[in-house]
């Protein structure tokens, strides 16, 4: 199937009815029933993405006579709370979500906590098996500004996952099939594809038994293992509990390829450290800094899975005449375990540049854009950061976007002689109120220029204690002889 019949499969009720009755008959052989949870939790992972696979291509010969890979049934169940997450839970159980934003140390080898597009802190709180239902409950810390709506976790969460099989869920709500775009990739190419790099081994072998399980395509696996390996180039070790490293044992064959264990504990329930083997580093890694683990995915999907050979080219030339981007490549670059390699040519000029900017926003290239867009945006990152103002916050989601806001940017905040000002980004950070803060984090561009708009309008006062207004009114005029009604005005 093509990308759009596979869509079309997907949004097809018929589809969703076989993906569900599936499910909630395998609940009734374990004798658990879906009817005893609420409508509102949400199944997915796994049990969902290997039922929609197996009824994408039961007809091939090769899939013929076989069943969904049904192991367990991951149920998360999303409870609002109020104020803020002030700690982390202990959390022993397993799960699935790759995307560690705590500082803390994950015994379990997951991530267990991560942020929602309100700047809402979401945390896996607890883990409970239920025959072959595993029920994770997760509790979403909202200000009482926003509506909570459980449906607008149902993404979020699959934007977690550490692979692009197990992105799919079912809406019981609504009676649809959530999934990502990555999701999509997977059921067109039959191809499984690495989607967080937080926990390589544990990654590594969740990888090998799903290709195995779903008879996929595995023409891409080394250099799906490749990119795990290249995680350790910024971090060169990891860690995980007592859990997986009993897992560990069972593919100790495989898993020696890739990796090897540096701290073995002797303490029950203690940690295990871990590295990779040496590789090769592939071309034109040692050119960039990846500020974060979704920026080296991004640069895997433009330069080593090659997604967009148009955008692509588009990328190198404007490196190799903007800055001092090098197409040369040593074949014999290596990253090694005694030496941590990590060649920094410093050729991209922005501590903040490209690359780390498809780690904020995946599609930020998927638009029709020339070389000039790119030089725009280049240089005006630069001006951003000398005046020592993040990038991120003037992103939006997409290039052409992103130069539609400079443009307002430029005109708002930069004056006639070119210098920033600093002044009124000061007092637009600081005098800002929560709800606000995050309208100007939005990717929409549009929604982004009217809540700056209604932010620096409202500067027009000053917020601190001494109530003194900032503009000079001439109180003789008699249109001030009455009070100011602050409700009349459009802010």
């Amino acid at each position: 199937m093509n990308r759009k019949e596979v869509i079309d499969f997907l949004n097809n009720e018929e589809t969703y009815n076989k993906v569900f009755n599936t499910i909630k008959d395998e609940c009734h052989k374990n004798d658990v029933h879906l009817d005893d949870y609420s409508q509102d939790s949400y199944i997915a992972g796994g049990a969902v993405a290997n039922t929609i696979h197996h009824f994408l291509n039961k007809n091939r010969p090769s899939y013929k006579n076989t069943r969904p890979v049904i192991n367990d049934i991951d149920l998360f169940c999303f409870s609002r709370k109020s104020g803020y997450n002030w700690g982390l839970p202990l959390f022993t159980g397993e799960n699935f979500i790759q995307q560690p934003i705590n500082p803390t140390l994950n015994m379990d080898g997951y991530g267990r906590v991560w942020f929602g597009t309100m700047g809402e802190s979401i945390t896996m709180v607890n883990s409970e098996r239920i025959g072959v239902i595993n029920k994770v409950d997760i509790d979403v810390y909202l200000t009482s500004v926003h509506e909570f709506k459980v449906t607008d976790y149902y993404k979020q969460l699959l934007n977690n996952f550490d692979l692009n099989c197990c992105s799919a869920g079912i809406d019981r709500l609504n009676n649809k099939i959530v999934y990502t775009k990555e999701f999509v990739n997977f059921l067109v190419s039959n191809q499984i594809e690495v989607t967080m790099v937080a926990q390589p081994l544990q990654t590594s072998i969740r990888m090998f038994k799903k290709s195995k399980e779903l008879k996929t395509n595995t023409s891409n696996f080394e250099t799906e293992m490749s990119l795990l390996q290249h995680a350790f180039v910024n971090l060169p070790h990891n860690s995980l509990g007592q859990e997986w490293w009993e897992k560990s044992k069972k593919y100790s064959s495989f898993i020696s390829n890739y990796f090897e264990f540096v701290n073995v504990s002797s303490i029950d329930g203690g940690l295990f450290t871990y590295t990779s083997k040496d590789f090769k580093l592939v071309k034109y890694f040692d050119q960039f800094k990846f500020n974060s683990e979704s920026s080296l995915v991004g640069f895997w999907d433009l330069f080593v899975r090659n997604k967009n050979q148009e955008v692509l080219d588009k990328i190198i030339t404007f490196y190799t005449q903007n800055t001092n981007f090098s197409l040369e490549h040593k074949e014999n670059m290596k990253w090694s375990t005694t030496r941590r390699y990590r060649t920094k040519i410093n050729s991209i000029s922005n501590d903040f540049d490209f690359i780390d900017t498809l780690g904020s926003v995946p599609d930020y290239f998927d638009c029709d854009f020339n070389l000039n867009d790119l030089v725009v945006v280049n240089l005006f990152n630069t001006i951003l950061e000398e005046n020592l103002i993040d990038p991120r916050m003037c992103l939006t989601n997409n290039i052409k976007t992103h130069v539609k806001f400079i443009k307002f940017f430029t005109d708002k905040f930069i004056d006639k002689h070119g210098f920033v000002k600093r002044c009124l980004i000061n007092s637009l950070v600081t005098k800002i109120d929560p709800l606000n803060k995050l309208k100007i984090n939005t990717f929409n561009c549009d929604d982004k220029i009217e809540a700056f708009n209604r932010i620096i309008n409202n500067l027009w006062f000053n917020m601190s204690d001494s109530f003194k207004y900032r503009h000079k009114f001439n109180w003789g005029d008699p249109i001030y002889l009455s009070t100011i009604n602050l409700d009349d005005i459009n802010f």
